[in-house]
């Protein structure tokens, strides 16, 4: 993958993150609904339970800003592994939450969560090694 294309790649996911971020931050209702909405369209079933204590979806939102700082950092030095690999982390960390949430409340519209964190885990991963495999090693004299 040419290094332009994968730093544009990592700032539309910067820009995706803090969006959703903010989302989840500033609107807690609309997020639930959003998800019980989609949730059908899938092989998911169940339904989130709107509740009135939305801490969960600060820390998710908090995180999310997070991860687009990371993604940011990543876009301005492509070579900066610490931080993709802070980004790779967090999604595959909610990817493996969302699973056990889905096992421990036996509804399976947790497993939407894992399948787009999952994805996008795997998106920025195999273009990561794209990139690395275009680029020729850097020499550590």
């Amino acid at each position: 993958m040419p290094l332009q294309t994968f730093k544009k790649f990592m700032l539309f996911w910067a820009v995706c993150f803090l969006g959703v971020g903010l989302f989840f931050i500033f609107y807690p209702h609309q997020t639930i609904r959003l998800l019980n909405f989609i949730a059908p369209f899938g092989p998911f079933s169940g339904f989130i339970l709107p509740h009135f204590d939305y801490f969960w979806l600060a820390l998710a939102g908090s995180m999310m800003m997070t991860v687009s700082y990371l993604c940011y950092e990543v876009y301005k030095n492509p070579l900066n592994s610490t931080a993709l690999r802070g980004v790779l982390i967090a999604k595959g960390a909610s990817s493996l939450f969302f699973v056990a949430s889905a096992l421990r409340a036996h509804q399976t519209i947790y497993l939407l969560g894992t399948t787009i964190d999952g994805l996008i885990f795997l998106a920025i991963l195999l273009a990561y090694q794209n990139l690395k495999k275009d680029r020729p090693p850097l020499s550590r004299e």
